[in-house]
């Protein structure tokens, strides 16, 4: 059983106090794990959520870090991993939840310096029709099932939460030239892979619950395909949506594409932030948004 933990939580714009009590019930159940809870605010501009996170300062254990501006996903969390003072880091997306004995599972002896346990998506079937986002993640979700991942152990890594060594974080760092939204995991994963670092997968995922709106999530969406863009030769064999695009370029056909969505990108978006988002239309969106850039 690990004896050390640093538990690591960028915030942005989002309340992450029910989350630290879920890790603080957790904790109790080991009386020598010698523990910190490090929540960074990055740069944050809602000032009810910055209120209510605030409270986090004055609990045992938990250290509350505002950031003047914002680093972005990749710099806070190489901040997070400098500023941890314990042997194990688990990092986290501050919007999780979890299960019952989740850090029991991640504390058990195993000899990888990486582990990392998937991810479930809940939501009731109003939001599994209506949200895009959690349409998109349903779907996904058979990705996240441990044989999968452990199919392909560096391209099935996401940073929504994962236990690493300290020597590990100071060797591969998360790539700080990704300051936009999207892909810092998946360049992760492959730094961990060109290190030869492995990874262990198990069956310990953390809960999502909570969901973007379709105006919010497809913002985020393009601003993820302007990272792809930018790093494309970066991420070349990591992404699916790459490998596509590479499939209609050896068939000369990518015009067909950019003329559809030049065509019909309005009406692709009118349906994307409807009540009844469609998953195949997404896909065409994608692809276009991505070749017309």
């Amino acid at each position: 059983m690990k004896k050390e933990l640093s538990i690591l939580l960028p915030v942005y714009n989002n309340v992450c106090v029910g989350l630290v009590q879920q890790l603080l019930e957790q904790t109790k159940e080991f009386r020598n794990l010698q523990f910190e809870i490090l929540v960074a605010d990055d740069g944050s501009d809602d000032a009810q959520a910055i209120k209510r996170n605030q409270e986090i300062a004055q609990w045992e254990n938990c250290k509350y870090i505002t950031l003047e501006k914002n680093y972005g996903r990749s710099k806070v969390r190489n901040f997070l991993a400098k500023t941890a003072q314990y042997e194990w880091l688990m990092f986290l997306d501050s919007d999780v939840k979890l299960p019952n004995f989740f850090l029991r599972e991640y504390l058990n002896d195993t000899e990888e310096s990486v582990v990392y346990g998937g991810v479930r998506v809940l939501g009731d079937q109003f939001m599994r029709e209506s949200n895009l986002k959690c349409r998109y993640e349903s779907q996904e979700m058979a990705s996240h099932l441990i044989e999968e991942r452990q199919a392909n152990p560096y391209k099935s890594f996401r940073t929504t939460g994962f236990l690493a060594s300290k020597e590990v974080m100071t060797k591969c760092h998360f790539d700080e030239r990704f300051v936009k939204y999207g892909y810092e995991d998946v360049l992760f994963g492959k730094t961990l892979c060109e290190n030869r670092i492995p990874i262990l997968h198990i069956n310990n995922p953390v809960h999502i619950d909570q969901f973007d709106n379709n105006s919010d999530y497809l913002a985020k969406i393009e601003e993820s395909l302007q990272t792809l863009k930018a790093f494309q030769h970066d991420l070349e064999g990591y992404s699916t949506l790459l490998a596509k695009v590479n499939s209609l370029k050896r068939w000369h056909t990518t015009w067909i594409v950019k003329l559809w969505h030049a065509l019909f990108k309005g009406a692709e978006r009118h349906n994307l932030l409807g009540k009844s988002p469609n998953l195949t239309v997404l896909k065409l969106y994608k692809l276009g948004y991505f070749l017309a850039q």
